[in-house]
């Protein structure tokens, strides 16, 4: 019987994690495409291009690599928080 709650606890927690990995790959994109493609994109550009001209071209050349950090940054933050 222990083995079997401890089976079932092992699949709940799993099932959590993935679906809370799942779950945020998807707000990001939401959130990249509303926000940063979308309403904030003039003001992003305009503000990276002010500070410097070649901060705001590697910004763009390298949109989905900052993109795929940013998830693996919010992925290590929740499998951190599932830990405690």
């Amino acid at each position: 019987m222990k083995n079997k709650e401890l089976l079932y606890t092992k699949l709940r927690k799993t099932i959590l994690l993935v679906v809370q990995i799942i779950g945020s790959y998807l707000l990001l994109i939401v959130l990249w495409a509303v926000l940063i493609d979308g309403l904030l994109e003039d003001f992003l550009a305009n503000a990276a291009f002010d500070i410097q001209p070649t901060l705001y071209s590697w910004f763009v050349s390298n949109k989905s690599i900052i993109f795929m950090m940013v998830i693996i940054l919010i992925l290590a933050n929740l499998e951190s928080k599932e830990k405690k």
